[in-house]
């Protein structure tokens, strides 16, 4: 089962087609129930979405369930170059995590914002993330990145063991990448995020915000293209990132146990993505969500 819980709707509003806004604790209790019935295991959150880490551990307290392979992320770190308080900082917040999360210890500990390695004085945060690894506290160490060039710099100065990134039909930049496959070959576990690209692939054309005027076309002929294929959109999104060998887990956040369920049933299939090669955009603006603005 390569589909992973994505947690940012637990602890706040996100994405530009969510309409049910942040998810009840009981939602959430009755989700982590059938994602363990179902076989998913991996969980992902942030010491950044919201309260997340919070509901998450009075869920998994209330199950009573410590078998989730659970994944966080560190803060950001704002300065110019790296300092002594930045590492105390990620061990404070990673020691709240666990306080907050109620848990022991985690499978997961990503470096947010990647560019925070790549500062001055950043090898500093992974060293202390490696300590935190010696001590049983985590077992896989990586960050979470934007771009193939951003994760070839770091994966040149440092040994990852998880990396999460952006990967989906409009965006298929690590495919055309010699990275991913480079750190597949030496082990790393590969996690895919914004597989429906904050749900943009999911809407319809003509609802589309008029920012995105430039790919309605192309918008347009994905969705002819899922028609012709026998599949809906939702199909599609999800099943071009699971059917590639180079990905271990998708993350997926939902609001609901119906979207779960929905999500579920969707990843079942497998698909050649080969076929949605031509859907591929290369303008940043539009596959990098921290990019949009709308009026």
């Amino acid at each position: 089962m390569k589909l992973g819980l994505g947690t940012v709707q637990f602890g706040q509003d996100y994405g530009i087609s969510n309409k049910s806004g942040k998810t009840g604790k009981d939602e959430v209790v009755r989700i982590l129930e059938a994602a363990k019935e179902s076989g998913v295991s991996v969980v992902d959150t942030a010491a950044l979405y919201g309260d997340s880490e919070e509901v998450l551990g009075e869920c998994l307290a209330a199950l009573s369930d410590t078998a989730y392979k659970v994944v966080t992320k560190t803060p950001h770190f704002f300065g110019s170059k790296v300092g002594g308080e930045d590492v105390s900082k990620l061990l404070a917040v990673f020691h709240r995590s666990l306080t907050r999360l109620r848990l022991k210890g985690v499978y997961g500990l990503l470096i947010h914002n990647a560019d925070d390695l790549l500062k001055p004085g950043g090898f500093d945060l992974y060293a202390e993330m490696q300590n935190l690894k010696a001590a049983g506290l985590v077992q896989k160490i990586g960050v979470s990145v934007y771009s193939p060039e951003q994760l070839a710099g770091i994966a040149e100065k440092v040994s990852l063991n998880l990396v999460q990134l952006p990967l989906n039909i409009f965006d298929q930049r690590f495919l055309r990448s010699e990275v991913l496959a480079q750190l597949k070959s030496e082990g790393v576990e590969i996690h895919v995020r914004s597989a429906f690209l904050q749900g943009l692939l999911l809407m319809d054309t003509e609802s589309l915000n008029p920012y995105f005027e430039s790919i309605k076309p192309l918008h347009a002929d994905f969705h002819k293209l899922c028609m012709k294929e026998g599949v809906t959109p939702l199909e599609a999104s999800l099943q071009f990132v699971s059917s590639l060998d180079c990905v271990d887990v998708v993350v997926c956040g939902v609001n609901s146990l119906d979207q779960f369920s929905e999500l579920l049933e969707s990843s079942s299939g497998r698909i050649d993505p080969d076929v949605f090669s031509s859907c591929s955009v290369s303008d940043l603006s539009v596959i990098e969500p921290s990019r949009w603005s709308f009026k």
